[in-house]
């Protein structure tokens, strides 16, 4: 017998399967790509996540020791890179005002990760519950090389609006 090769039995190597086979390989590569910036960058690769629940914690842990009164504690909770910089003068005037002094919990209604001079901050705003009231506050934390999260900055903003926003949309006081 005499056998007749036809063209379908060829392999092909068109232009339209090898543009396929790039484009495809194209989109993965970017796929990997953007999944390794956002763990490496802003998830993070070592210690805590930077997410709102990190931020929370240790807000909601840096407040409850000023209120305890355990300012060395509370000194402590912050980063190498500003620790002698806050006296505890300033945590015990902190301690003193009324939404420390009656606080109940906060909620974290949003948050940024950025990068600045001094590192990796994750800031976030929120409300902090203190007997019926509302107080709006925002906190910043900065993440040490070891991958722990201290705090950066903490601040109450009495005349802020403390319309639930953003994660605390259904919050009651």
């Amino acid at each position: 017998m005499i056998a007749i090769e036809t063209a379908t039995s060829q392999p092909k190597t068109s232009r339209t399967h090898l543009l396929l086979v790039l484009g495809s390989t194209a989109i993965f590569l970017s796929i990997v790509v953007c999944v390794g910036v956002y763990f490496f960058f802003i998830r993070g690769v070592k210690g805590e996540p930077a997410s709102i629940a990190t931020i929370e914690r240790i807000t909601a842990e840096f407040v409850s020791e000023l209120r305890e009164r355990d300012y060395s504690t509370a000194q402590n909770m912050f980063s190498d890179k500003n620790r002698n910089s806050i006296p505890i003068e300033t945590l015990e005037a902190l301690a003193n005002e009324g939404p420390i002094v009656a606080y109940q919990r906060l909620t974290v209604c949003e948050f940024q990760v950025f990068f600045g001079q001094s590192g990796k901050h994750l800031t976030g705003t929120g409300l902090l519950h203190n007997g019926g009231d509302l107080v709006k506050f925002e906190s910043t934390l900065l993440q040490d090389p070891d991958g722990t999260w201290r705090m950066y900055g903490f601040f109450l903003k009495p005349d802020g609006d403390t319309t639930p926003w953003g994660a605390c949309k259904h919050e009651q006081p």
